[in-house]
């Protein structure tokens, strides 16, 4: 698998971005808790504070498919997570 994270600004000029491929074998039993559960991953990845959206993309080299979404920022605060003081600019 391979996912793709980039950081636009209002204009659709990249910021940042990265790409990260996983090409390890998942063994059958942990296939079939991937199936039921969700595959989950985790990516440091900064963000500028100019960014407006987030593109995340995923491609499945084996099975030939391919997702993406846009994440419009910023992201709402949870109400069940306390807030540390730091607000964005």
């Amino acid at each position: 698998m391979r996912f793709g994270l980039a950081a636009y600004t209002q204009d659709g000029e990249l910021l940042n971005g990265m790409e990260v491929s996983i090409k390890n074998a998942i063994p059958q039993a942990q296939y079939q808790k991937i199936e039921s559960e969700g595959y989950h991953a985790s990516m440091i990845f900064v963000v500028p504070e100019e960014a407006v959206s987030l593109r995340l993309a995923v491609s499945d080299e084996i099975g030939k498919r391919i997702g993406t979404m846009e994440i419009p920022l910023p992201l709402p605060v949870p109400k069940n997570i306390p807030t540390t003081g730091t607000t964005r600019k």
